[in-house]
C-alpha cells in the first residue's frame, strides 16, 4: 500500500483544483471594516449593484464593505471597527447602511457616509487627515470634523436627534445647520432647521 501511495501522488501534484470564485475575495482581511462584538446575532445584507442582497446572519469578525446594511432587532446588537479606528455601536432595532467607506491603502482618501433609517448609534471618531464623516437620516445629515463620541438616534415619528459628548459636529437640515460642541445636543423635524442647540 506505501509504494502505490508514493507512485499517485506525483501525478496529483500537476493536478489544479477549481475554487469558487468569491466576488470579496481581496477584502476578506477586513480593509474597511469588521464586526468586533456582536450580542444576540446580527443581520447582514451585502451591497451589490442591483442594492442590497439577501439577508445573512454575520458573527465576530465577519468583514463590513461598501454597500453592506446592518439591521438589529429588539435584543441585539453590534460593533463595527472600521479600518481607521472609528469604532460604530449599533443599538437594538435599529436599520444602519455603510454607503461608502475609506479603503485604507487607497492613494486619496475617501468618505466614510453612513445612513441611519431608524435606531440608534454610537460614534467614536477617529478621522485620518482629510477624511470626512457623514451620517445621513430621514430628517439631516450630520458631519463629523474631527474626532469625538457622537449619539444618533432616529425614531418613528420624523425626529432626529443628535448628543455631541466630545468633540464637533455640524447637523444640517432644510434650510441651516447648527455647531454642536462637546455636552450639546440638537433635535432636527423632517423638513425644519435644527434646534438650538
Amino acid at each position: 500500500t506505501t509504494l502505490l501511495l508514493v507512485l499517485a501522488l506525483p501525478a496529483l501534484s500537476g493536478t489544479a483544483v477549481a475554487v469558487p470564485e468569491d466576488p470579496y475575495d481581496d477584502y476578506q482581511t477586513g480593509d474597511y471594516g469588521r464586526i468586533r462584538y456582536e450580542e444576540n446575532g446580527v443581520t447582514v445584507l451585502r451591497g451589490t449593484e442591483g442594492g442590497p442582497g439577501p439577508a445573512a446572519g454575520a458573527s465576530v469578525n465577519a468583514p463590513v464593505f461598501p454597500g453592506d446594511s446592518i439591521r438589529t432587532d429588539v435584543g441585539q446588537r453590534a460593533d463595527i471597527q472600521l479600518a481607521g479606528g472609528t469604532l460604530v455601536r449599533i443599538d437594538e432595532a435599529t436599520d444602519l447602511d455603510f454607503q461608502s467607506l475609506p479603503d485604507p491603502y487607497a492613494e486619496y482618501v475617501d468618505n466614510a457616509v453612513l445612513k441611519l433609517a431608524s435606531g440608534s448609534i454610537q460614534i467614536s471618531a477617529t478621522l485620518r487627515g482629510k477624511e470626512e464623516f457623514r451620517i445621513d437620516t430621514p430628517d439631516a445629515s450630520i458631519y463629523f470634523l474631527g474626532d469625538g463620541d457622537f449619539l444618533i438616534e432616529v425614531d418613528d415619528r420624523g425626529e432626529t436627534r443628535v448628543f455631541s459628548r466630545r468633540g464637533v459636529a455640524e447637523v444640517v437640515g432644510d434650510g441651516g445647520s447648527v455647531l454642536l460642541r462637546g455636552g450639546m445636543r440638537a433635535t432636527v423635524w423632517a423638513g425644519s432647521v435644527p434646534d438650538d442647540p
